[in-house]
């Protein structure tokens, strides 16, 4: 994979309680990642990941409860041949204005 960009092209805000900047967009992996090794849309995966990536991309929505989804995204961030910048992934709320956030550099 190629050097992530040093000036993302996405505009980011900082999370109130580091003030780390995030990226306001996100990439969801509902339906489009849910998606059968050795497929035809599958093998597309890669370089979809890649353009986030590149793109200053850094918060992907995923869920146990879209299919196969989670397992592909893992699979596809195992295999980029170079270093994957820190992701962001929600982990769950009570509510739509509670939620916790975790930085991690592997899934």
């Amino acid at each position: 994979m190629e050097q992530p960009m040093t000036q993302p092209l996405m505009s980011t805000r900082p999370i109130p309680n580091t003030g780390e900047a995030l990226p306001v967009v996100g990439c969801g992996t509902y339906v489009g990642f849910d998606r059968q090794p050795g497929s035809q849309e599958y093998a597309a995966l890669p370089q979809v990941l890649r353009s986030v990536l590149l793109s200053g991309g850094r918060v992907l929505d995923t869920s146990p409860m879209y299919g196969r989804a989670e397992t592909t995204l893992g699979e596809l961030l195992a295999a980029q041949p170079a270093a994957v910048p820190p992701l962001f992934s929600h982990e769950g709320s009570d509510s739509r204005t509670e939620a916790t956030w975790s930085s991690t550099t592997s899934c």
